[in-house]
């Protein structure tokens, strides 16, 4: 609950010093950085998450006119961990990649498969050495996890 007031404190700060007029961006930039603590980046992801629950049209939110305009089917369609059902929205061009909230940049997701295009960007944005170190990770993660169910099992 702590967490959710003070993004909500920091999202009205931004919103207040982007509506400013005749302030250069660097300036709001380091306004947002110094006066409220967060990045830029930070900052970008308060804004465009919160964008996709706001109302949008004759609907309650963006969320809904995306799974509405997409009949909740999975766009992303990766066989063979796709659902058909969608249960997510999706940012086309990442949030962390300074993707925007907008219809032309959301497109409705299941579950696995926004879990599948999410490691698919940050393995290609890390280059071959990251993810190879990355894909040794997971590796060593789901063996770690296995033992640990199994020894859970068995005693």
């Amino acid at each position: 609950m702590q967490r959710e007031i003070k993004q909500e404190l920091a999202s009205l700060g931004i919103v207040f010093i982007n509506a400013l007029p005749l302030l250069p961006s660097f300036s709001k930039k380091w306004l947002i950085r110094h006066v409220i603590g967060i990045t830029p980046l930070q900052a970008h992801f308060l804004v465009e998450r919160a964008a996709i629950y706001k109302p949008y049209g004759k609907f309650k939110t963006l969320w809904q006119y995306i799974m509405w305009r997409d009949q909740r089917v999975c766009k992303i369609r990766k066989a063979p961990i796709c659902t058909t059902n969608a249960t997510q929205v999706d940012h086309i061009v990442p949030v962390w990649l300074w993707g925007r909230s907008t219809p032309d940049n959301l497109q409705a997701a299941c579950t696995p498969g926004n879990q599948w295009k999410g490691i698919k960007i940050l393995a290609k944005a890390a280059g071959p050495k990251q993810t190879k170190a990355i894909i040794i990770t997971l590796v060593c993660t789901l063996l770690i996890l296995s033992w640990i169910i199994w020894q859970v099992l068995i005693h």
